[in-house]
C-alpha cells in the first residue's frame, strides 16, 4: 500500500475515499459530502508517503477539497514530503487549493500550456517562500511572463530548466544568472535578449538544447557562444526550416567556431529539417578536430564534408567515440556533402571499433563492385546508411558487405520506411516523387541480411562442432 501512495496519478480517487454521501443525495454538492475523523486520520497517514503528483483537471475534487479545508483548517501542508509536482489543465477553482500542496521538499515541478497563468503565480509565489530550493522546472511551451520572470531569479538552486516556447528579455538574463542551472532547453530567444547577458552568463551550465521555432541561425550561435561554463559537454540544435531554409559555407563556418568555443564538448547533435538547402564550398569534419573528448556525433545539416580517407583521423581525432551520426543529404536531391562509399565500413569497423551508433550517407554511384571488407567488427551496432542507389546486381553484394563489415548490426529502417510511406500518399494522389526511394534497402535489411546472420551462426556452430571433434 506504501507504494501505491508514492506516486499518485489522479487526486480524484485519492480523494473518494474521504468522503461518504447523504443517502437521500442525488448529486455531489458542497453540504451532501461527510467526512469521518477516521478517514480524515487515515487519509493524512497515507497522504505523508506521497513523492510525487500528477494533476489534470477533475471537477469533482473542487468541492472536496473545499470541504476538506473547512472541516479542517489547521491542517497546514497536504502532502508534507511532495517531491514531483506535476500540473496539466487545472481550473482556477482547484489552483486557489494548490498552495496547500507545495511541500519544503518539492524538487521537481512541471506545468503544461493549460495551466490558467493566474493559477501559476500563484503556484510559483508559494514556491519561492516554501521551496526555494527547487531542482528541476519545466514551464512547458508557453511564454514567459512578466511577473513569473521575475520570480525565476529566485532559485538560484535550480539545476534543470525548460521552457519550449522561449524567454523574454529579462527572463533570459535571470536565468543566465542561476548560479546552480546544468541544464537549459529553451524555444524562441530574440538578439536583443542575448545583448543583455553580461559576463559570466550560464557559467555552470552542462547540458543546452535550443529548439526554436522561429528567428535565425546567427542567434542561436549567438547563445550558444554566450556560455561562458567550462563545464558544457552537450549541445543539441533542432533547426526549423523557418530558421534556415538556405545553409551557406559562411553558415556552417559560424556553426564550426560556436561548437569549438567549448573545448569540453562530449555530445553534438544538430538537427536541420529536411527542407534545408546547402549552398557553398562544404566545410571539413576535420575542422571540428579541436573537440578531443566528443563522444556522440550526430549531425543532420548539409555543409560539412566527410570522405573514407577522414576516418582514420576521425579516429585519432575522437577516441572515445560512440556514436557516429552525419546524414547531410538534401531535400528532394540526390547530393549530400558526405562522400563516403561502402569502403567505409570496414574503415569504421577497423578504426572505431566500439562504435555502437552509425548512420551515414553513402555514394553508391560509382560502384562497379564489391569486395568483401578485410576488417570487421563484432560489437553489436545500430546501422543506418541513407541515399544509397543500388543496381539490382550489387543488392545481395551489398548485403553481404554489410554483414561482412558488422555481424552484429542491427539496421535502421526508420528513415527509408517514413520516405517510402510518403511515395506511396503521393502516388495514392496520382503523383510520384522526383527522387522516389527504391525498394532494395528493405530487401537488404528484412530479407537479405537476416538470412546471413543465420548462415554465419550456422558456420560458426559447425566449425565449433569440427573443434571439438
Amino acid at each position: 500500500m506504501s507504494a501505491l501512495w508514492r506516486n499518485i496519478g489522479s487526486l480524484s480517487p485519492v480523494l473518494d475515499g474521504l468522503f461518504e454521501k447523504h443517502p437521500a443525495a442525488a448529486d455531489t454538492s458542497d453540504t451532501e459530502l461527510k467526512i469521518s475523523l477516521n478517514a480524515c486520520t487515515r487519509f493524512l497517514n497515507n497522504a505523508r508517503r506521497v513523492e510525487a503528483l500528477h494533476l489534470w483537471n477533475a471537477p469533482e475534487t473542487e468541492p472536496q477539497l473545499q470541504v476538506l479545508k473547512l472541516h479542517y483548517p489547521s491542517i497546514e501542508l497536504l502532502f508534507p514530503n511532495l517531491r514531483v509536482l506535476s500540473l496539466g489543465s487545472i481550473s482556477p477553482g482547484i489552483g486557489l487549493f494548490l498552495p496547500w500542496f507545495i511541500s519544503p521538499a518539492l524538487a521537481i515541478l512541471h506545468t503544461s500550456p493549460w495551466v490558467d497563468l493566474v493559477v501559476l503565480v500563484i503556484i510559483l509565489s508559494r514556491v519561492t517562500q516554501v521551496s526555494p530550493k527547487l531542482q528541476e522546472f519545466d514551464y512547458g511551451d508557453r511564454k514567459v511572463h512578466a511577473h513569473i520572470s521575475t520570480l525565476l531569479s529566485v532559485f538560484s538552486h535550480l539545476e534543470r530548466f525548460r521552457c519550449g516556447d522561449g524567454l523574454t528579455d529579462k527572463a533570459l538574463l535571470h536565468v543566465s544568472r542561476l548560479p546552480s542551472l546544468r541544464s537549459l532547453e529553451i524555444g524562441n530567444v530574440s538578439m536583443d535578449a542575448i545583448r543583455l547577458l553580461r559576463s559570466h552568463a550560464f557559467a555552470s551550465l552542462v547540458n543546452l538544447k535550443i529548439s526554436p521555432k522561429r528567428g535565425d541561425l546567427e542567434c542561436i550561435l549567438s547563445l550558444v557562444s554566450s556560455v561562458t561554463s567550462p563545464l558544457l559537454n552537450q549541445i543539441a540544435l533542432d533547426i526549423p526550416s523557418s530558421v534556415a531554409t538556405w545553409v551557406s559555407t559562411t553558415d556552417v563556418q559560424n556553426i564550426n567556431q560556436a561548437l569549438c568555443k567549448h573545448s569540453y564538448l562530449t555530445d553534438i547533435s544538430i538537427r536541420a529539417y529536411t527542407e534545408t538547402i546547402f549552398e557553398g564550398e562544404p566545410v571539413p569534419i576535420s575542422a571540428l578536430f579541436s573537440l578531443r573528448r566528443l563522444q556522440s556525433f550526430d549531425l543532420r545539416l548539409p555543409g560539412f564534408s566527410v570522405k573514407d580517407a577522414d576516418i582514420p583521423f576521425i579516429a585519432a581525432a575522437w577516441p572515445d567515440l560512440h556514436t557516429f551520426r552525419m546524414l547531410t543529404g538534401q531535400y528532394n536531391t540526390p547530393l549530400s556533402t558526405t562522400e563516403f562509399t561502402p569502403t567505409a565500413l570496414a574503415l569504421f569497423a577497423r578504426h572505431i571499433p566500439r562504435l555502437r551508433a552509425l548512420a551515414v550517407d553513402m555514394d553508391t554511384s560509382e560502384l562497379h563492385e564489391l569486395n568483401l571488407p578485410h576488417h570487421r567488427s563484432l560489437a553489436p551496432i545500430t546501422l543506418t546508411l541513407d541515399h544509397i542507389l543500388l543496381e539490382d546486381k550489387h543488392v545481395l553484394p551489398m548485403a553481404v558487405h554489410i554483414a561482412t563489415a558488422y555481424p552484429e548490426a542491427i539496421v535502421d529502417t526508420a528513415l527509408i520506411d517514413e520516405l517510402m510511406q510518403d511515395d506511396l500518399e503521393l502516388a495514392a494522389h496520382g503523383e510520384q516523387a522526383d527522387f522516389p526511394v527504391p525498394d532494395f534497402w528493405s530487401r537488404i535489411c528484412r530479407e537479405y541480411l537476416p538470412l546471413l546472420k543465420r548462415f554465419q551462426r550456422h558456420g560458426m556452430a559447425m566449425a565449433l562442432e569440427a573443434t571439438d571433434a
